[in-house]
């Protein structure tokens, strides 16, 4: 009988045994299968890369802007290298900043930035600004009127202003534009004497017009008179534009003459 009952207990122990295994089996079981292994991107980010202005003239700059930081797994950048061509622009570390640049050749001009951080990892990206030759920009350039304020009658050198009217259909803007207004017998405008002269103007698309003072016409200066642009930060500058104006001399009001042109690009 006692052999029977420690059998019987025997085999509840190992019942009880066998549920605690179980138990503590299913505790530690890994649920469902494991998820996929997240990356966080470690590339430079270029957030800002322009050009301005995109359309100019040979002889005049452009201005290159960036602005890069790094992407989300943060290793810092290393190296900003922009450049035109073989042209090295700029080359360093900075994470924003501009450049001017000045450029002869006309065409679609290049542009490229590449930014690497310390891990090795690189970004590029490309624009494109249009360089257009002077020839082309005259051809696109026209006096449109000139009107003085009182009269100018030759001889007499009472002082008066010029408002002039030049129609730019070429697109191009020209932030260092020079009027000057030339009196000559010379038939080809090379020499003379300055009437007028007004420098650090914008030349912009369409129509412009602006306001020069003068000391006034003397009949000793020659009977020819032109307007001249010029442009860009070296000295001598360059000439955009040499009108001669066949000029008649014609009232508007009391005080006020019309000198119209009816002369082309010398």
């Amino acid at each position: 009988m006692f052999r029977k009952n420690l059998l019987i207990i025997s085999g509840i122990l190992f019942f009880l045994g066998s549920l605690n295994l179980a138990e503590a089996t299913e505790k530690f079981k890994p649920i469902g299968p494991m998820g996929p292994r997240i990356e966080v991107p470690d590339q430079p980010v270029i957030k800002e890369f322009s050009v301005n202005p995109q359309i100019t003239v040979t002889g005049e700059s452009v201005t290159v802007r960036w602005k890069v930081e790094p992407g989300p797994g943060g290793s810092p950048i290393t190296r900003v290298t922009i450049a035109s061509g073989v042209a090295i622009v700029y080359r360093g570390n900075d994470l924003s900043g501009e450049r001017s640049i000045t450029l002869g050749n006309p065409g679609n001009i290049p542009l490229a930035i590449s930014v690497e951080n310390q891990i090795g990892n690189k970004v590029e990206r490309s624009i494109f600004f249009q360089l257009i030759s002077l020839d082309d920009l005259r051809r696109q350039i026209s006096l449109q009127e000139i009107t003085t304020r009182p009269s100018p009658v030759v001889g007499d050198r009472t002082t008066f202003d010029f408002n002039i009217r030049i129609n730019n259909r070429s697109g191009v803007r020209i932030n260092t534009l020079q009027i000057r207004v030339l009196q000559t017998d010379d038939p080809s405008g090379r020499t003379g004497t300055v009437i007028a002269d007004k420098g650090g103007l914008t030349f912009m698309p369409g129509l412009n017009g602006y306001h020069l003072n003068s000391d006034g016409f003397d009949s000793s200066y020659g009977s020819q008179l032109f307007v001249i642009l010029l442009y860009g930060t070296a000295v001598p500058k360059q000439e955009l534009d040499k009108i001669r104006v066949n000029f008649q001399i014609r009232p508007v009001s009391i005080n006020s003459y019309t000198v119209r042109a009816y002369g082309d690009l010398i």
